[in-house]
């Protein structure tokens, strides 16, 4: 991931450059004809050819650049920039500030090369203060000189400048705007980079922990059989081994019980998520129906209350997954010393959702295990024969198909889960 960002960064650098390298060759192209219409109003004599090398120059660079040869574009833009400027300096006045421009091509060199290259930027840096040095200190006059008065110096001065603080201005935002958006992409991969740290201790400290209470949880029944078949092969009562069988039975139901949690587990983490059209109220019953022949189902009272015209787009057998646990562990923790023992499945839809409430009158979770009972592993009662996988897989579930769920319990008057559920898939 690193080599990654590092490589994003270049990148968008060198896109930055090469995007700079285009803007002042048309810079430099619309600054030209500039200069010839002023030339023209003021009747200043300037040679042609100095006009059409600054325009070849600048459409050469152009075209070199935008067929992908920044290398090439650069080092002509320089070299033919420096020397143009170099000629037309040495027939004007000083005080025209015509070598300013060795200025500003300095500053694009630096920022054109950056940092990986300087010794290149150096290298053009000097070129112009060279170049600079032997206009300011030597009379050459390489091509015809050129008179101005005051006044028309003035005007040049200014104008020069003006393109100079432009150019230099313009280099040094593209310079300012690359480093941000490297450190914003930086920040951005450290959060990405924290954020998967995060997930990566959590996903560490879940399979420690699932590699201790599943080979513990896979192992206790495992030791029942291998005591119950030995104990039933030592006697010869028919009835007896018939309560050793019941016994291995039980042992066995636990055993598949825990299988398909873990079942469930490596499926929400690992299948991904297939949306369909829903309808919760039949989704509802179909559960329910897979549930009728658990222990005492049949002395509770399961009520579906949720409309006919309920749906949604969601995953069919991961919403399953959730009802089924929920719907189960109300039935097992039920209270039938209470006259109308009841599972109440309501909804209703707010803003693009689904709140779905089951409502139970068991035995309900005390108050201090209330924070816990979706971790995993985590048992809320005593008496407990489940794995504690059943509520942290209902969260990891609806995590995984954009829902929640929220608890809210008595001891002793019973629970109630609430379950919310977008409609349609997020984004």
């Amino acid at each position: 991931m690193k080599a990654g960002a590092m490589e994003s960064n270049i990148n968008l650098s060198e896109q930055k450059r090469s995007s700079l390298v285009s803007r002042l060759s048309i810079i430099v192209f619309v600054v030209t004809f500039f200069y010839m219409m002023l030339d023209w109003i003021l009747d200043i004599h300037v040679q042609t050819f100095i006009y059409i090398g600054f325009l070849l120059c600048s459409v050469i660079t152009f075209l070199l650049n935008y067929y992908k040869r920044l290398d090439a574009a650069k080092i002509v833009g320089l070299i033919f920039f420096n020397g143009l400027i170099f000629l037309v300096a040495s027939s004007e006045p000083f005080e025209t500030g015509i070598h300013l421009h060795f200025f500003s091509v300095g500053v694009v060199a630096m920022i054109i090369y950056g940092f990986e290259e300087w010794k290149k930027g150096i290298c053009f840096i000097a070129l112009s203060l060279v170049l600079y040095l032997t206009v300011f200190l030597y009379d050459l006059d390489l091509i015809a000189y050129r008179s101005f008065g005051p006044y028309e110096s003035r005007i040049f001065f200014v104008i020069n400048i003006t393109v100079t603080a432009i150019i230099s201005t313009l280099s040094f935002l593209m310079f300012s705007k690359v480093n941000y958006k490297i450190e914003q992409s930086l920040r951005q991969n450290q959060e990405v980079m924290i954020a998967q740290n995060e997930k990566l201790e959590k996903a560490n400290k879940e399979l420690d922990r699932f590699v201790y209470s599943a080979s513990h949880d896979l192992r206790a029944p495992l030791s029942s059989l291998t005591g119950l078949i030995n104990l039933s092969g030592m006697t010869s009562d028919i009835n007896t081994i018939r309560e050793y069988h019941a016994h291995m039975q039980n042992r066995i139901l636990v055993m598949d019980k825990f299988i398909k949690e873990i079942i469930d587990y490596s499926r929400n983490a690992r299948v991904e998520v297939l949306e369909e059209k829903i309808n919760l109220r039949n989704l509802i019953d179909e559960v329910a129906e897979s549930l009728k022949f658990v222990k005492d189902s049949s002395a509770i009272l399961l009520q579906n209350d949720i409309e006919e015209s309920m749906e949604l787009q969601s995953d069919t057998y991961r919403l399953k997954v959730v009802f089924s646990n929920l719907i189960s562990n109300a039935v097992k923790y039920h209270d039938l010393r209470k006259p109308n023992p009841y599972i109440k499945i309501g909804c209703n839809g707010n803003n693009g959702s689904y709140k779905v409430k089951i409502e139970d009158n068991g035995i309900g979770i005390p108050t201090e295990h209330i924070p816990k009972i979706f971790d995993m592993f985590y048992r809320a009662h005593e008496n407990s024969e489940g794995s504690g996988l059943g509520l942290y897989i209902v969260k990891e579930t609806l995590s995984k198909i954009g829902g929640q769920i929220a608890v809210d319990s008595t001891y002793g008057e019973g629970s109630t889960f609430l379950i919310t559920l977008p409609v349609a898939p997020n984004g």
